[in-house]
């Protein structure tokens, strides 16, 4: 009987085992992902910070209004949501 229960450790021992690397490798490593979401929050950003320029030509033009005026003030807007997202973003990780 000995040996039968030394074998069902060693059983469920390789088990785990074989659980922990599955679960290993589904895992994602921390320092990849904050990499990837700096990344990509930049490329938002950098959108984000385009858009007033692609867009006030067109705002303007249907507004009847100086397309200038509209990109300073878009680009004002886009710059104070954008600073107050990374405050708020800044405030969460602490």
């Amino acid at each position: 009987m000995g040996t039968r229960g030394g074998s069902v450790r060693i059983y469920k021992a390789q088990r785990l085992h074989m659980a922990a690397e599955r679960e290993k490798r589904s895992l994602l490593v921390r320092d990849e992902v904050e990499s990837e979401l700096v990344v990509q929050s930049r490329r938002i950003r950098d959108a984000w910070l385009n858009w007033p320029a692609r867009v006030s030509a067109i705002l303007a033009a249907a507004w009847g209004v100086d397309p200038i005026k509209v990109q300073v003030d878009l680009d004002r807007e886009v710059r104070a949501q954008l600073a107050g997202l990374a405050e708020f973003s800044l405030g969460a990780r602490r």
